[in-house]
């Protein structure tokens, strides 16, 4: 997705931050040279040609968050909520399936909506912590990067990592 604006790229972001799929080799990325945030998987299946970085691309790769870090969300959420209802959320987390179950517990407590709220809100900040730590940022209408990102070479379908400068 070309990106026209900060709120676009710190959105981009926050949602490859909650990429769920991390065990299928996708990831989102960051063309500084496209001015573009699109998903790559590891065999690049079914993308044409303008999909993929060109030769010399400089690209960021996005790592999702470990699924620690997403069940952490989720205790911080809990730990605002009154006592009752902290220890049902907690308690949801003991389950296998307990992304679904928190969710399912938190709208059985009327406060599916308020988790959804915080969810965005801390999502988006950890997006505004990638762009710093990354040394990106939007300014005067282009994706900026202060020090170098991956060169894609297309012909291997590989990244080579440059020297921060």
């Amino acid at each position: 997705m070309k990106i026209n604006s900060r709120e676009e790229l710190l959105s981009e972001i926050a949602q490859a931050l909650q990429w769920q799929f991390r065990e299928t080799n996708a990831y989102y990325c960051i063309d500084i040279t496209k001015q573009e945030v699109f998903l790559v998987t590891e065999d690049d299946c079914g993308a044409s040609e303008e999909e993929l970085p060109a030769d010399d691309d400089e690209v960021f790769v996005i790592e999702p968050l470990e699924t620690w870090e997403k069940v952490d969300l989720m205790k911080d959420f809990a730990s605002e909520q009154s006592k009752d209802n902290a220890n049902q959320l907690l308690e949801a987390l003991q389950w296998r399936h307990f992304f679904g179950r928190f969710k399912e517990v938190a709208n059985e407590l009327g406060i599916l909506d308020d988790w959804y709220k915080y969810e965005e809100a801390r999502f988006n900040q950890l997006a505004e912590q990638w762009l710093k730590d990354e040394g990106i940022d939007f300014i005067d209408g282009k994706i900026t990067a202060s020090r170098h990102g991956a060169i894609y070479e297309a012909t291997s379908n590989d990244w080579n990592e440059e020297d921060e400068g």
